[in-house]
Order: structure tokens, then sequence, then C-alpha cells
């Protein structure tokens, strides 16, 4: 799976986290790994396999590599 399509996938969650009225703070979450992970240069889901190498990645944190994580398998 590409980055963009991960992306891609965060940025919807978020939408549908806003019509929802959940949590402001969780949905600049999910934009801002959106943001991170459409600009990075290495390929996402070749990193998966190391939760850490996610979270070294500006924007991702734990609860969100897991996501990610979640996403890709």
């Amino acid at each position: 799976m590409q980055n963009r399509e991960i992306a891609r996938l965060l940025s919807e969650t978020a939408d549908l986290m806003e019509i929802a009225a959940q949590d402001g703070f969780r949905i600049r979450s999910y934009r801002n790994a959106a943001a991170a992970l459409e600009s990075y240069p290495e390929q996402v889901s070749l990193l998966a396999s190391d939760p850490k190498k996610l979270t070294e990645i500006p924007g991702v944190g734990k609860s969100m590599a897991a996501h990610i994580e979640e996403i890709l398998k």
C-alpha cells in the first residue's frame, strides 16, 4: 500500500470523526499524520514491521502507529 493511500484513509477517518463531533485533538492527530505520511520519502508499508520506526515519523505517535499497522494488515 502506498503512502498516499494510507494518508487518504487517515484523512477520511478524520472527516468521519469530525462529522460525528468527536474530540478535536484526535481529529488533528489524524490530519497531521496523513499530511506527514503523504510527504514522507520512505515507503511506510516497509517500516510497519517495526513500530518504533513508525513513531520516528513526525506527527505519528504510538497510538497512530498502531492504527497504521492495522490499516496495512
